[in-house]
């Protein structure tokens, strides 16, 4: 089993358990009376799972994606991928109804899932309010990207959304008063320009067209506005806005 994990479901009907690899985008399968019995690759940066035991199902939020795999316990493999809200967390599933609730943080809504269909049945609101630059400056190429900002408790969550038919490949963060103490996103490396200017950046994991990227930051400052911008694989400018944090 990889390492590390982060989240374990149980089928108490099959005696199976079910472990997400947050690093290697699997789930473990282990047979509760033997040791590891199948490894299943699902989406990117998989977080929570969950277990229907009446349907031999099983559910995982995939947070790097925004996606749930649905896994068929009886042959340990993927039967369908949903597309949910933006960075889903927390996720459980209602036996009696057949209906999976996902929890979005990045959008604040709850993702429904009717297992019967299994396709979304209702999703509360896109990302609000974004940002959208879509006629960046001089001649660069247009594009269409929107970012917006929560908090959750200490930690400061920036949803950037790539709606181009472009790559991107650096994201680049201003705050307008105050520093910035820290700056965490999956597969993606920071450089500090001064304490309030930070810039993440990949090689291996840009943000493809019609995906999102999670930020994870520190800040001192809740009440301040940031500059941004988002680069492309060559370091040209594609977009550029600012946001203001929402509490």
């Amino acid at each position: 089993m990889e390492i590390p994990h982060r989240f374990i479901g149980i089928n108490t009907s099959t005696n199976k358990i079910y472990v997400t690899n947050v690093q290697d985008d699997t789930v473990s399968v282990i047979d509760g009376a033997k040791s590891v019995i199948n490894t299943i690759p699902v989406g990117d940066a998989p977080g929570d799972i969950d277990v229907n035991p009446s349907t031999d199902t099983i559910y995982v939020s995939n947070n790097g994606d925004n996606t749930v795999s649905v896994i068929g316990g009886s042959a340990n493999v993927v039967i369908n991928t949903i597309p949910v809200g933006g960075f889903p967390f927390g996720i459980r599933v209602n036996p009696l109804t057949n209906k999976i609730y996902v929890a979005n943080v990045a959008d604040d809504t709850v993702s429904v899932i009717d297992h019967s269909i299994l396709d979304l049945t209702e999703r509360e609101s896109e990302i609000k309010p974004p940002t959208t630059a879509e006629e960046p400056k001089g001649e660069r190429k247009q594009t269409y990207v929107s970012v917006a900002m929560k908090h959750k408790k200490k930690v400061s969550l920036v949803a950037v959304k790539n709606n181009s038919d472009e790559e991107i490949f650096g994201v680049q963060m201003k705050i307008d008063d105050g520093k910035i103490r820290f700056v965490k996103a999956r597969g993606w490396d920071m450089d500090r320009i001064d304490q309030s200017t930070v810039i993440v950046q990949t090689t291996e994991r840009p943000i493809k067209p019609g995906k999102s990227l999670i930020l994870m930051l520190v800040i001192d400052n809740l009440t301040s506005s940031f500059e941004w911008l988002v680069l492309d694989a060559v370091d040209n400018i594609m977009a550029e806005g600012d946001v203001r944090p929402r509490s």
